[in-house]
């Protein structure tokens, strides 16, 4: 009941092919953000619906108690949470990339499903997933919030799988591309093989 398919949102922040951990001496994760447009409804409505049954869940399971100390959805500027307001934040504000959007990240322990519609109904492996899925491609994402209590309460949003829709400009700086070296090494086969073989390249 917690889970949230999304609509069509920007990836952001993507370690997918291999865990990462963002700071020293936390566990590494899989992990990407989602830019989400503050115009896709559906996409928001089930964020917030889902964020509600998983606070319900956590009371149930860590007591009343769980409810006034859990992670709040909304994330104030300065403060905890884990949806982050990109026109708001500062971290974001002078981005255009995240004008109108929401900003959220989803993690998982164990390597979640990615597939990618270019590559049809398959799963990709590690090799194909740091290739084709990239800060700035477009996916669909799903994933589901869920309670948690160990130093201190919480609501986690935990990655289950997406599916890379279309590409999009790399939020990275620049995406690597073959075509990079295509001069380069049609230089180096003809210098090995002779001026006769250039023709066949």
């Amino acid at each position: 009941m917690t889970k949230v398919k999304t609509g069509l949102v920007r990836l952001t922040y993507v370690h997918l092919d291999k865990p990462y951990a963002f700071e020293e001496g936390n566990t590494p994760k899989y992990s990407t953000g989602m830019i989400i447009s503050k115009d896709d409804k559906n996409t928001i409505d089930q964020i917030k619906k889902s964020y509600e049954e998983a606070v319900e869940h956590g009371v149930e399971k860590f007591g009343q108690s769980f409810k006034t100390r859990v992670t709040p959805l909304l994330r104030a500027p300065g403060g905890e949470g884990l949806l982050i307001d990109g026109d708001q934040d500062e971290r974001y504000a002078d981005s255009p990339e995240y004008k109108n959007s929401w900003i959220l990240t989803a993690k998982s322990a164990t390597p979640p499903l990615i597939m990618a519609v270019e590559k049809g109904e398959r799963k990709l492996d590690p090799e194909e997933i740091a290739e084709i899925v990239y800060s700035g491609c477009y996916a669909k994402v799903l994933f589901n919030f869920y309670p948690y209590s160990k130093a201190k309460k919480g609501i986690a949003c935990g990655l289950n799988s997406l599916c890379k829709i279309k590409d999009g400009d790399s939020l990275s700086g620049f995406k690597a591309s073959v075509a990079d070296w295509k001069d380069e090494i049609e230089q180096a086969v003809t210098d090995s093989l002779g001026d006769d073989y250039g023709d066949l390249l």
